[in-house]
């Protein structure tokens, strides 16, 4: 098998047995899109995945094409589908259904077990990146944040039809406190559930420790280890589950 290069923050969330499988891969390409054709050649693959921006693919399809059968999506693939055509172009459609149901039955039962907070509750899920500029945080309204939303239910802000989600926009630390005006607040904790490196800065504030949600008990940590596949996704819901369950009056 031969993957392109993950980098260290995309290794630390995964599980253990998806780290040995990784680390026993022959590395063909960049965690930036480069690969090495000579070395995925090499490999002589029986089938090639992909997931390229229409500009790389112009470049290095046919050459894919090439060696081996291939498989190619747009970085705007909606993950439900790119998860099912994942598993279908690797024969693992029985451990897709699994985790499908899996999935069902997470949702459901965060809906049931929290329905009054979900129907009464203003929640805003705000993060950084490593990308993100000194004093800046973000109010995230794509990745993990979707499923709360689109799926679970959560009153959750987002972008306007037509406009760039609110993620794509950094804000000064001197907005913290507008997250006043929001009954509940998530923010991204690591496997350990302590806050992320780049999510510590924020947390270390005076203006963050003053908000109403966090001198409540309603700032919550949430563990999301990606949203492009209903494995994460299940993980995320785990940790969704066990940080709404500490919420006063959860009933």
């Amino acid at each position: 098998m031969g993957v392109t290069e993950a980098s260290g923050s995309e290794l630390d969330v995964l599980p253990e047995e998806h780290r040995t499988a990784y680390e026993a891969a022959e590395i063909i390409g960049t965690s930036g899109g480069e690969v090495d054709l000579e070395k995925l050649a090499a490999l002589k693959p029986d089938l090639i995945l992909v997931q390229f921006s229409s500009d790389d693919w112009d470049k290095v399809g046919k050459q894919l094409e090439a060696i081996a059968p291939t498989v190619s999506w747009g970085l705007d693939t909606e993950w439900k589908a790119f998860a099912d055509a994942i598993a279908g172009a690797g024969n693992v459609a029985d451990a897709l259904k699994q985790q499908k149901a899996e999935f069902k039955e997470k949702v459901a039962k965060i809906q049931k077990t929290y329905g009054k907070i979900i129907k009464d509750t203003s929640f805003v899920d705000v993060s950084r990146g490593d990308w993100s500029d000194p004093g800046t945080f973000y109010i995230a309204d794509i990745g993990c944040s979707e499923i709360a939303r689109d799926d679970i239910g959560l009153d959750l802000p987002e972008a306007a039809e037509g406009k760039d989600p609110l993620a794509y926009e950094s804000l000064p630390f001197e907005q913290i406190s507008e997250l006043s005006e929001y009954d509940v607040l998530t923010y991204p904790v690591d496997a350990d559930s302590k806050p992320t490196e780049p999510f510590k800065p924020v947390v270390e504030t005076n203006t963050w420790k003053a908000l109403p949600a966090v001198s409540s008990g309603r700032a919550l940590g949430v563990f999301c280890p990606g949203n492009n596949s209903y494995g994460p996704v299940n993980r995320y819901l785990d940790s969704l589950d066990s940080a709404l369950a500490t919420l006063p009056g959860k009933q």
